[in-house]
């Protein structure tokens, strides 16, 4: 996960998700999302649909952040992916995947 410092609230950041294949199938094969949050989480949550994202290579996406959404603190990414399972009531057993980010929001 890439992230930048520890800048202000200011709104759009860009950041990166990069995971290791999973099972042999890379990143782009997968059909996901991601939240964006806080460790004092306070429900301020910003999901990233797929559609949102670009990817850089099979297991990087590009995204941005709202900083005015998700607030301040130490930035967490929690992707989850929509693992196919004829068994399921949907189709598909939810499978999530949370990294730390190097990116954190002061208060001004």
């Amino acid at each position: 996960m890439i992230g930048n410092g520890n800048p202000t609230i200011c709104g759009l950041r860009p950041m990166a998700y990069s995971i290791e294949p999973i099972s042999g199938m890379h990143l782009k094969a997968f059909d996901f999302f991601i939240e964006v949050f806080t460790e004092t989480g306070y429900g301020k949550t910003q999901t990233i649909e797929q559609k949102d994202m670009t990817f850089i290579d099979d297991d990087t996406v590009k995204f941005f952040v709202d900083t005015k959404i998700v607030g301040t603190g130490t930035y967490y990414a929690r992707a989850t992916f929509k693992m196919p399972d004829a068994d399921a009531p949907e189709g598909y057993w939810p499978e999530k995947l949370t990294i730390k980010t190097d990116l954190t929001i002061n208060a001004r």
